[in-house]
């Protein structure tokens, strides 16, 4: 369970550190404990809060695809953000504008019912997008992979979507030297090694789906 006011107060003052070039890690420990978060609560704040010059940065890089020449989407990344969100946990918009999960969730992995749903509302995602070129990149290494990869590759067909779904043994990396000129990704390692535009695909996705109303941790902050 998370109290969204502790919560709020404790990203406060971890933001408060962030802006004063505090470590990342310390600063964390020192606030969660301080604030006595809960597990939930602390992987909130470790991926939900950053330094605001960051968020920034990283705001101003988000876009919508539409016809875009090139895509470059983190597949294991948006898939199981969007299964995460099927399977009833909580998820929120980081202070970089974009949707993340409290992480943890590792059942949805193995569930193909869920991961097959996920796959379809980001193929129709992906189908009106109109971008030129998609290729879907996975995590070869993780178990049940090449079933997360069948799984894209019919939902990208059902919505006559055109793109490859390629197996790496470093994902990360070949998202990040496709070069496309937007990538689907909220993760913040590969972000900011980008150059290009990015899309919250995952958001894109649930939106389009759903319609649902997500917790903002920076308008929160305001």
């Amino acid at each position: 369970m998370i109290d969204a006011a502790r919560l709020i107060r404790a990203a406060s003052d971890y933001r408060f550190l962030l802006d004063r070039g505090y470590p990342g890690k310390p600063s964390l420990k020192l606030i969660a404990d301080h604030h006595r978060l809960t597990r939930i609560e602390r992987n909130v704040l470790f991926r939900g809060v950053f330094a605001s010059a960051t968020s920034g940065q990283r705001r101003a890089r988000l876009c919508r695809p539409e016809q875009a020449a090139s895509l470059a989407v983190d597949g294991h990344n948006v898939l199981f953000t969007v299964a995460n969100y099927l399977a009833g946990h909580s998820l929120f918009v980081a202070t970089d504008g974009l949707l993340r999960d409290a992480g943890g969730a590792k059942s949805v992995f193995r569930n193909r019912e869920l991961l097959g749903r996920a796959a379809r509302e980001i193929a129709f995602a992906l189908s009106a997008a109109g971008t030129a070129e998609i290729a879907v990149y996975l995590d070869e290494p993780l178990t049940h992979s090449a079933d997360h990869r069948a799984l894209l590759e019919r939902a990208l067909a059902e919505h006559d979507v055109s793109g490859r779904c390629l197996l790496s043994v470093h994902a990360d990396s070949a998202v990040v030297e496709a070069a496309a000129e937007v990538t689907a990704t909220s993760d913040s390692t590969i972000i900011d090694r980008l150059t290009g535009s990015v899309w919250d695909l995952s958001r894109a996705a649930l939106e389009a789906a759903h319609q649902p109303s997500f917790f903002d941790i920076e308008h929160a902050l305001e």
